[in-house]
């Protein structure tokens, strides 16, 4: 690519760590079309790749008084800094235009705007 705008997001590591490291299990519940759902996340700290951790996530959804389990997944989750991306984005060709820091229902995370360095 010659040039070229790219627009991302990603987890803040400088904050999401800490956090897992105080609470290593997340819950999380919603409402859609009159029903409740719940996700139970339970997060591993690795640190093998970088920031990374191992993620299990249950999902559930309510009938009447009780939970009714509906799936499950799991994945190893990257974070990283701020820093580390740019450092990224420079090493690919890009230029940081800009950095939004965002919360969103769970962790923190970036939106980043970067262009592509044209030569």
């Amino acid at each position: 690519m010659d040039k070229g705008i790219l627009c991302f997001d990603f987890i803040d590591a400088d904050e999401f760590i800490p956090a897992i490291r105080e609470n290593s299990n997340v819950i999380h519940e919603a409402i859609y079309d009159n029903t409740t759902y719940k996700r139970i996340s339970t997060w591993n700290l690795r640190l093998k790749n970088g920031w990374d951790l191992d993620w299990r996530s249950d999902y559930y959804k309510k009938n009447a008084n009780s939970w009714v389990k509906i799936g499950s997944d799991q994945a190893n989750v990257r974070t990283f800094t701020l820093n580390e991306i740019e450092d990224f984005l420079k090493m690919s060709g890009f230029h940081l235009k800009d950095s939004v820091k965002r919360d969103t229902y769970a962790f923190s995370t970036y939106v980043v705007v970067a262009e592509k360095v044209t030569n």
